[in-house]
């Protein structure tokens, strides 16, 4: 197997006796690589019929037990060019004649964002980083390289940079000609905010206020919504597909819209008027409880890597070098808060997101098993989740601060 920069890819696919991949053969116990080594490689063009993983630790529960004609994915650049650039296009792989899903079998594919907002007043660093070091290790999960799409501005080709219209398109690409047993991951590394919701009247707690991410052009194309990714990529999941998110936006914890947060200590939580859907969606991303202060915010924003990212790859490497196998749910949740602790995150707590409630002390963190459906109902939510307003020292929102910041001054390329 051939990595995308040309090389054999060193790192072994072996799997555990207990029947999940060993994460060591895939080198997570390695020392942290250095985030600004090289550029990102371009896509190499993709094979014909895509490429397959066949694993054992995937469960299809909730598949058809029959197989299906398998679709056939479209590459990004084909994909831009079906949709024509516009996300609301519903963009339909035809089948590949002769292929055909076997339970047992996944597909993978991934979307990775990141964002520095270079040349703005918050500008971050080492988000191109972030998306390549969780690229290396999707890379030894057997995602294979023509079906892992990287936006990032560091890229010259405007086809790959983080634009509003870009990222909008790439959910609708991730999510296209999809069979129950498909596996996907999406990560976002970059600012959040809240946008006001002009369709609901103001209360007296004040504005309704979504959730959502900045995107590179937010001064000329503005937010994307909780609601938009909610509807362009969880809401088009079929049953039987696994959706891994990774959100990493300092303030606030983006949670993709999904129906259930889980607290380790209090357990599952249902969100008020959420939607259910049949797909099988995990989101881990952090947050404080407490308020965040200029000086905090700054040294977020200086930092070499995002919070969420940063602490998911040290907590991966280091439970992978205790050799002890799979690891369940609660155990990363409690890793991803020591490497909190270990920062000098204080206030801060790992969040996990769900489409459905499991239990964490049991279910193995794996990407790629996928749960039976468990939802007695399935439907959409009436509007726009709203959260409340999150304040910066007291004045103001510390979200809307930084939009502004960004909006201020236009990202050069």
């Amino acid at each position: 197997r051939h990595s995308a920069s040309g090389g054999m890819d060193e790192a072994p696919r072996r799997h555990s006796a207990s029947g999940g991949i060993d994460e060591v053969a895939f080198g997570w116990n390695r020392a942290p690589r250095d985030r600004h080594e090289e550029p990102l490689p371009p896509l190499p063009p993709p094979s014909e019929p895509p490429p397959q993983a066949r694993a054992a630790e995937v469960s299809t529960s909730g598949a058809s037990a029959v197989a299906s004609a398998r679709p056939r994915w479209l590459d990004w650049q084909g994909y831009l060019s079906s949709c024509g650039g516009d996300p609301e296009v519903k963009v339909h792989a035809p089948a590949t004649e002769g292929d055909y899903q076997q339970p047992g079998d996944c597909r993978r594919r991934a979307l990775l964002i990141g964002i520095d907002y270079r040349g703005c007043q918050a500008q971050l660093n080492g988000s191109a980083g972030d998306v390549r070091s969780i690229r290396q290790v999707l890379l030894r999960l057997d995602f294979s390289p023509e079906w892992i799409l990287c936006l990032t501005d560091d890229q010259a080709n405007p086809e790959f940079q983080p634009t509003r219209c870009n990222i909008l398109c790439a959910l609708g690409w991730l999510c296209h000609g999809l069979v129950p047993g498909d596996v996907l991951f999406f990560h976002f590394r970059g600012h959040g905010s809240q946008r006001r919701d002009p369709g609901v009247a103001v209360g007296p707690n004040g504005a309704a206020l979504e959730d959502a991410f900045c995107p590179l052009d937010l001064s000329s194309a503005g937010y994307i919504t909780e609601s938009q990714v909610f509807d362009l990529l969880v809401a088009r999941l079929p049953a039987g597909v696994r959706l891994t998110a990774v959100t990493d936006c300092c303030v606030p914890s983006v949670g993709l819209g999904l129906s259930f947060v889980c607290d380790p200590q209090r357990g599952w939580a249902s969100v008020p008027d959420a939607c259910c859907v049949a797909g099988d969606v995990v989101c881990l991303t952090a947050q404080t409880d407490t308020e965040v202060q200029p000086e905090a915010l700054q040294a977020l924003c200086a930092a070499p890597g995002g919070v969420v990212t940063t602490a998911l790859l040290q907590a991966m490497s280091e439970l992978a070098g205790r050799r002890a196998g799979p690891v369940t749910y609660l155990q990363l949740l409690e890793q991803l808060q020591e490497q909190l602790r270990r920062a000098g995150l204080q206030g801060w707590r790992p969040v996990l997101w769900g489409s459905q409630t499991f239990d964490c002390s049991s279910r193995m963190f794996r990407l790629s098993d996928c749960l039976p459906n468990g939802n007695s109902e399935l439907g959409y939510p009436p509007r726009a989740r709203h959260r409340p307003w999150r304040r910066w020292c007291g004045d103001g929102s510390l979200e809307q601060a930084v939009a502004t910041r960004i909006a201020a001054s236009p990202a050069k390329p």
